[in-house]
């Protein structure tokens, strides 16, 4: 008798033991011991994979269960591979984000090509920072000020593609304010444009304030560059004396279309996941990236490295997103012959 109860006693404690154990692997973090692998849709070297990169090293803390964050490249077309696999291989499981070009979300609006991607379906986890575009030029550039373009005078630009980009902006003002801006295309990323930029292939180029402060601070500083114009929806707190595109607009109308095709730049540096993601997932990677952009050790290494951050959450993106495509259709027919 008394051998069967401690057989039943046994029995009834590796019950016991097998239910506490999966009661206890139930209780446990999802991003306990995995791994998020963050995409990076742009060449290493720019201002996309800098702040990547930033937001790869301070994520996962925040993230429960403080999963590694592994930043990976797969750069190409404008970021249009990477959220092409984003929205067609990546697992929908909350493992996989990727940093991707802030016009991207725009181009069903903007061209006729066949997309692999739908992005008002991506679930949009946030921004890392706003932005302000710049037509930069060389110190030995002949065009010394906006003005000058204004007045006609030629202008060589480097471009390394990706619609709603820097690379667009040029030619945006080329058509609304009748600049001659010859754009050369095929630099594989800002970096190579400003080695071009160096061995005298062109002036200048189109990139972000953010841009320029992560990788050429010390060439602005001493004067190695020129900003002529800044491009976006209202100027730059530290730009007051730099001009805004936005202001020589024509007419209203070409106003409208500038605020549009300028808008991608309030979504700077987006971070999207799958579509699909489960709510519980996608409130956990959302609000674990808005803790990230606002942990003090993030932005002490932002300021240390000379980049800004100034985030918006993953919905205000979606929102932002969500209303463009609202747009009038005859501004969105003007706004697709200077996207493409």
């Amino acid at each position: 008798m008394g051998a069967k109860w401690i057989e039943g006693a046994s029995a009834f404690a590796m019950t016991l033991g097998v239910l506490l154990g999966t009661a206890a692997a139930a209780d446990e973090p999802f991003y306990k011991g995995k791994q998020v692998n963050l995409i990076i849709g742009l060449n290493p070297g720019g201002g996309y994979d800098v702040y990547a990169r930033l937001l790869a090293r301070h994520w996962g803390k925040h993230l429960p269960g403080n999963p590694q964050i592994v930043a990976r490249t797969m750069h190409g077309a404008g970021s249009r591979i990477a959220a092409g696999h984003m929205y067609n291989v990546a697992p929908r499981d909350g493992l996989t984000v990727s940093a991707v070009v802030n016009g991207l979300p725009f181009e069903p609006l903007f061209t006729e090509e066949k997309l692999t991607f739908d992005p008002t379906k991506f679930t949009w986890v946030g921004n890392i920072n706003k932005e302000v575009n710049l037509l930069v030029v060389s110190r030995r550039s002949e065009v010394n000020s906006m003005e000058d373009l204004l007045a006609g005078k030629d202008l060589v630009v480097a471009s390394s593609g990706g619609a709603g980009s820097a690379n667009t902006m040029p030619r945006i003002l080329n058509t609304l304010l009748d600049t001659k801006i010859k754009i050369i295309a095929g630099y594989k990323s800002s970096a190579d444009g400003f080695l071009a930029m160096q061995r005298g292939e062109v002036d200048g180029r189109g990139m972000y304030w953010s841009s320029l402060l992560a990788t050429q601070k010390n060439l602005y500083e001493s004067g190695e560059l020129r900003i002529l114009v800044q491009i976006g929806l209202e100027k730059h707190p530290d730009l007051k004396d730099v001009p805004l595109a936005l202001e020589m607009a024509k007419t209203p109308e070409d106003r409208q279309l500038m605020e549009l095709l300028f808008a991608s730049l309030t979504i700077g540096r987006p971070v999207l996941a799958p579509p699909g993601l489960s709510a519980e997932r996608t409130a956990e990677l959302q609000r674990s990236f808005d803790a990230a952009v606002a942990d003090p050790e993030l932005l002490a290494e932002a300021h240390k490295i000379g980049i800004e951050v100034t985030p918006m959450s993953g919905p205000s993106v979606a929102a932002i997103i969500n209303e463009l495509y609202k747009t009038p259709a005859y501004i969105v027919a003007r706004a697709k012959t200077l996207w493409n």
